[in-house]
């Protein structure tokens, strides 16, 4: 027998006693510094919020991993006037060995499953909030995950109003990836929204998280929002699509986007337009208030710029003030008139401000506009413009039917629209010959009823811009509706609806 192969098993003898020693070193220290207790879990979880927290059932996890299972996590706590509760149905966290004894720590994954997080108005004041078990400072955990997964988790946020329904997002996936208080983490996220409905994710970064305040945590990255639609709103339909990119942090972001919706329609109208806008936003994520310095629509023929913000509480308002780059008024008619074709069409200039208020009535009664408009080569629906080309004619002196000329109209001035009632003042209509001063209102409700009245001023008298007995009569009226610029004035009105206007002219008065 070889000498070497004698010793052999007093060799093999010695190296399990020193691999058994080994163990029993390695299973002494992790008895005293295992993290994964039930206790310890609970102090994580209790540091990480100022509630208390509840664990249904824990057990550990030591082969093929080691780690832990916690089932039936609730978290609560008061923040404010809100109350926060967090359910979890499992918890699972997952280490490796060697992750226990590297610096900093290492832990593979935490896994939340059937996450769901509610808040509504707290049920106590603040000076009885819950606080945690445990006072001490909190520490800075020097640890590491390679991912944090909660895919499935529902935020439910309850209305002030009682009769209204909660908010409710949720998260069709939720991952963070190699995460660490002090550095920045890769995120990824998709959101299912539901008003409007719509898929949403994002990627990016954010962190190094501020613990004292978490307003100034940075977040950068992109989103994409897929099958959108507006059907959930009482005044507008339509499918629609965008994305863009974010940056800043959780206290002020700044958003660049465009957003497409092929067949954006009015409710009421059915009008159906390819809708496109740019936009540029700065998300306040304290209020949720929206500032939008910079928006650009487009549709059918008309750009319009605009620029305003969503903000106010409870509810938000929308205000926007817009200029047009290029606009016709047939395009902006035909969202809000239910005939197919405009009864007005020419290029338009404009400034307005329009405002939507967060209250319970129909669109067309609470959304509200003031504003300038100019409409220069102004064209109407046949028989309204065979009127207008004849009343040109007739201005000008020129009382014969036959070869009429065709005419453009100017039509300017101030607009109020209120409750469903457009309010104008100054408005001047203008063409060849003569112009005329008005001023009523116009319903944007079904009836469409229209009351404009004014005063039509003329270069011809009034004998020249009537004939037969008309004429007879006018020759002694003359005097009474000529001015000292040697026009004719005349008070005129425009009554009815948009679909059967009926325009009158007194031929009775004084100066």
């Amino acid at each position: 027998m070889n000498i070497h192969s004698a010793h052999l098993p007093r060799w093999l003898w010695v190296t399990a006693l020193v691999l058994l020693a080994a163990a029993g070193i390695l299973v002494g220290v992790l008895a005293t510094h295992w993290p994964f207790t039930r206790a310890a879990i609970l102090k994580d979880l209790q540091q990480a919020g100022h509630g208390k927290v509840a664990i249904n059932s824990f057990h550990n996890k030591y082969f093929p991993w080691p780690g832990c299972v916690a089932e039936g996590v609730i978290i609560e706590e008061n923040k404010g006037n809100l109350h926060v509760q967090v359910m979890a149905r499992q918890l699972t966290i997952r280490g490796s060995y060697s992750g226990l004894f590297s610096s900093p720590k290492h832990i593979q994954q935490i896994r939340i499953d059937g996450l769901r997080v509610n808040i509504e108005a707290a049920r106590q004041s603040a000076s009885e909030a819950v606080q945690p078990v445990n006072q001490e400072p909190k520490k800075q955990n020097n640890v590491e995950i390679g991912e944090i997964r909660a895919d499935g988790a529902v935020l439910e946020v309850a209305s002030r109003d009682p009769g209204k329904k909660p908010f409710i997002l949720q998260l069709q996936q939720a991952r963070l990836h190699s995460f660490a208080l002090d550095r920045s983490t890769a995120f990824q996220i998709a959101v299912e929204l539901s008003r409007p409905a719509a898929l949403v994710a994002a990627s990016g970064h954010i962190g190094p998280l501020k613990t004292g305040s978490p307003g100034g945590t940075p977040l950068s990255g992109a989103y994409r929002l897929t099958r959108g639609n507006l059907g959930v709103f009482s005044a507008i339909a339509g499918n629609f699509t965008s994305q863009g990119k974010f940056n800043g942090t959780l206290g002020q972001l700044a958003v660049d986007g465009i957003a497409d919706s092929p067949d954006f329609a009015n409710k009421k109208t059915h009008h159906q337009v390819h809708l496109s806008v740019h936009f540029h936003g700065i998300v306040n994520g304290r209020t949720g208030d929206v500032a939008l310095p910079v928006v650009e629509a487009h549709f059918r023929n008309t750009t319009l710029l605009a620029h305003g913000e969503i903000s106010g509480k409870p509810g938000k308002t929308v205000a926007l003030n817009f200029i047009p780059k290029a606009a016709r008024i047939e395009d902006l008619m035909l969202l809000f008139i239910h005939s197919n074709e405009s009864p007005i069409n020419g290029p338009i200039r404009f400034e307005a401000r329009v405002t939507l208020p967060p209250e319970k009535r129909r669109f067309v009664e609470k959304v509200q506009l003031d504003g300038n408009f100019d409409i220069t080569d102004a064209h109407f629906k046949p028989k309204t413009q065979q009127n207008v080309n004849k009343l040109s004619e007739r201005t000008e002196g020129d009382t014969h039917d036959e070869d009429i000329e065709q005419v453009a109209a100017r039509l300017q001035g101030h607009v109020e629209l209120r409750d469903g009632i457009a309010h104008f003042s100054n408005t001047t209509f203008t063409v060849p010959g003569g112009s005329a001063k008005l001023h009523g209102t116009y319903s944007v409700m079904r009836d469409h009823k229209v009351d404009i009245r004014g005063s039509l001023k003329m270069e011809a008298k009034l004998s020249q811009a009537t004939t037969g007995v008309k004429s007879f009569v006018a020759r002694f009226l003359n005097p009474f509706f000529k001015k000292k610029d040697g026009e004719t004035q005349i008070p005129v009105a425009i009554t009815g609806n948009n679909k059967h206007p009926r325009f009158q002219a007194k031929l009775t008065g004084g100066r």
